[in-house]
């Protein structure tokens, strides 16, 4: 299954991305962030609304639902990835990778140069995901009960 449209979405469509962005980050982080951390929802439909007015927010469609978001922040030749979610029962079906390839090709678009995230060090799906996506580890960030990784890629 791959994205049938990938669309730049607005506050309009905050509940659906929120939706999807709470119902994975549920089902695939709340057994790696330790419990007394872990936060459901973790962004409020009013967070996203607020973020979307910062970022750019981009929804992978199938048979009209979304099903995956992606968003970029931008500033100068510098783009960060935030919020790549894959709503559950569509993950392992290339969705996570057809909105960061738009993403990548959008930011040189845009005349970005370079990409970087922060991803969970223990989500080995999401690291493994960026790796084959040329992204490379570049430092760690200690968030107390966990390490975050912080990766970048060169465009």
């Amino acid at each position: 299954m791959v994205c049938e449209k990938i669309v730049k979405v607005n506050e309009t469509l905050a509940s659906e991305v929120a939706s999807v962005i709470n119902e994975a980050n549920c089902m695939y982080y709340r057994f790696i962030i330790p419990g007394i951390h872990f936060k459901y929802p973790i962004v409020e439909v009013e967070e996203i609304a607020n973020y979307m007015k910062s970022m750019e927010f981009f929804a992978c469609i199938v048979r009209e639902e979304i099903v995956g978001v992606i968003a970029l922040k931008s500033s100068g030749k510098e783009g960060v990835v935030r919020f790549l979610y894959v709503k559950p029962g569509f993950q392992r079906k290339g969705i996570g990778s057809e909105p960061l390839r738009f993403l990548e090709d959008y930011a040189k678009g845009k005349g970005l140069r370079k990409l970087s995230l922060v991803v969970h060090s223990r989500a080995s799906w999401a690291i493994r995901l960026y790796r084959s996506h040329g992204f490379v580890t570049i430092g760690f960030r200690d968030k107390g009960a966990w390490l975050d990784y912080i990766m970048m890629k060169i465009l």
